[in-house]
């Protein structure tokens, strides 16, 4: 919620709408614990920091449709996590009169008829009023019976032409657009090349850079292919919440006038990268993908994946040092990546996405965004839609998410990106774990910044459960990450973790509620899921010292037990 904006923020899509292919008939089916320990968790953060409205989906969730789900929508939300705003339908999401009973609080767009007075008349006692008084309070609370900021828009009127039409564009927001996307880039790779002495990245003012591929100078969606309320581009995503901007900075835009020498080639012409290429001391290859509301992406490949293909392997042939930017919309394969230089990674960064990347690849932005998301090392290790049926059973349970992958190569792991500078970890203070304590442990770190350049890092805590109980799953989980201020080389900065009662629990199906696990925990923290650099274990009550984990940078768990054996997996 915006404090003294007037506007109410409002959380989608509860719950289970993991896909959306067959979206409005897809019957999701997930166990109890699968769905407190990974599935509600991001709603249930958003229910703690105040959210105003929560808006249920399409799908189904267990054999109900979502916005006529009891147990989702009362029991879970309103109940279990103590939720005191309203829920409100997806568009038109309703498929009868028992949504309201079920706990949804408002029909959007509200003209199928479900909520007429005739239709709500039968609620049992008070609902109605609950129903008010949760809507009510939760638009006082958020500013909207404030005198408003637009001269005839008020609580009560249709704002809408005032809305849509208002111009909120200003020098401030442009340049938030561009410091966001520039903050957000993730540099995946950037390796040493020897004749330069130096890591490809950053640019240097002066160099001669080959700009390659239409989606180094692509444009935003305009009409009248706009008129598609589906279409998509580079920059944003498509679908009803789309934001078209008339002001794109494409990525070739965005390094004009930074001082290179650009020699571009905007097509996927072989012969005239060839060409462009042959004068060329660093050759920047652009790749892109796009995603819409409605329907799920055919593959998780960049369009130009061929193209780009071919041109590092001219740009190798030619011994021209060449970076891959990928424009994405969600996790994408990389084919390309032993042979590209370096690759940096922007996910649908908006209007300012071609100053963004020139930021950083000019290096006057360091890179300092993480992975989401896994970049798996081949798209069959995803896990797809269920296609063609309407009943979708998670049978990866606790697996899911970026666990996927657990086991598995990969080409980039959850939390991964690099910086222009080299980081050290070392353990300021840490205390054993405390019975009945809030928090149980915590631990202070310090990161110095041993590189030559300035930089930004985000250390990462996971925590590995014990084996004391059959029903608690194993794997790692991302239980904190902090990110640092602006490091000179040779600046320090100390990091504070704490692990409270929930980070160290697990949903009790007999209970119906978090239960605190007893026995031995192991706590990482690291620059990624995959490059531990502290390690540490506690048990009930008694605690050892973090140190140095005995891995290799970005070595799996596997790895690390098998060099420690007093620190088993």
């Amino acid at each position: 919620m915006q404090e003294g904006a007037g506007i109410a923020a409002v959380v989608k899509h509860f719950v289970l709408n993991q896909q959306e292919t067959n979206r409005r008939t897809v019957d999701s089916h997930v166990d109890e614990q699968t769905l407190w320990e990974l599935y509600y968790p991001p709603f249930q953060a958003a229910v703690g920091a105040g959210v105003a409205a929560v808006m249920c989906s399409y799908n189904f969730a267990n054999g109900k449709q979502a916005c006529e789900n009891a147990q989702t929508l009362t029991v879970d939300l309103k109940e279990r996590m103590g939720f005191k705003g309203w829920v409100m339908s997806d568009w038109w999401a309703f498929g009868s009169g028992n949504g309201a009973a079920a706990g949804a609080d408002q029909d959007m767009p509200g003209t199928d008829g479900y909520f007429t007075a005739a239709a709500l008349s039968n609620l049992p006692g008070g609902r109605l009023e609950d129903m008010a008084a949760r809507v009510l309070s939760g638009l006082a609370h958020g500013g909207s019976f404030r005198p408003a900021a637009l001269p005839g828009c008020r609580a009560g009127c249709d704002c809408e032409d005032l809305l849509y039409n208002v111009n909120a564009t200003s020098a401030e927001h442009v340049a938030l657009a561009r410091s966001l996307a520039a903050e957000s880039a993730i540099l995946l790779k950037n390796t040493f090349v020897e004749a330069s002495g130096r890591e490809v990245l950053p640019l240097r003012a002066g160099q001669t850079v080959a700009v390659l591929g239409s989606a180094c100078a692509a444009r935003g969606v305009q009409f009248p292919e706009a008129a598609d309320w589906t279409a998509a581009d580079y920059y944003v995503v498509g679908g009803s919440g789309r934001v078209l901007s008339q002001k794109v900075v494409s990525v070739l835009e965005g390094l004009s006038g930074r001082g290179l020498l650009l020699q571009a080639s905007t097509s996927e012409s072989i012969p005239n990268a060839a060409k462009v290429l042959q004068a060329a001391e660093v050759a920047i290859i652009c790749g892109g993908a796009t995603t819409s509301e409605s329907f799920d992406r055919r593959n998780l490949r960049l369009d130009q994946e061929e193209f780009i293909v071919t041109a590092l392997s001219l740009a190798g042939n030619l011994g021209v040092p060449a970076v891959v930017v990928a424009l994405a919309p969600g996790a994408i394969t990389t084919p390309w990546k032993d042979n590209a230089t370096a690759a940096l990674l922007l996910f649908l960064s908006g209007q300012e996405t071609g100053n963004a990347a020139a930021d950083v690849l000019l290096g006057t932005v360091g890179p300092s965004g993480r992975l989401p998301v896994t970049l798996p090392l081949q798209e069959e290790d995803a896990v797809p839609p269920c296609d063609g049926t309407s009943l979708c059973i998670y049978e990866e349970q606790l697996k899911g998410g970026w666990h996927i992958y657990d086991g598995k190569s990969v080409a980039f792991p959850f939390g991964h990106g690099l910086s222009y500078t080299k980081f050290d970890y070392a353990v300021i203070n840490d205390r054993p774990r405390l019975r009945d304590g809030n928090p149980l442990a915590t631990l202070t770190i310090r990161v110095r910044n041993v590189g030559t350049t300035f930089g930004v890092e985000v250390p990462q805590m996971y925590v590995r459960f014990p084996a004391s109980e059959s029903k608690v799953d194993r794997r790692m989980q991302l239980r904190g990450f902090q990110k640092s201020p602006k490091l000179a080389p040779g600046e320090g900065h100390d990091f504070r973790f704490a692990l409270a009662p929930r980070d160290l629990s697990v949903w009790d199906t007999e209970h119906h509620n978090w239960k605190v696990v007893a026995g031995r925990f192991q706590v990482f923290l690291g620059a990624s899921s995959r490059d531990l650099r502290l390690c540490g274990k506690f048990e009930d009550g008694a605690g050892q010292s973090m140190r140095p984990c005995c891995t290799d940078s970005r070595s799996s768990l596997a790895g690390y037990a098998a060099r420690c054996r007093s620190w088993p997996v």
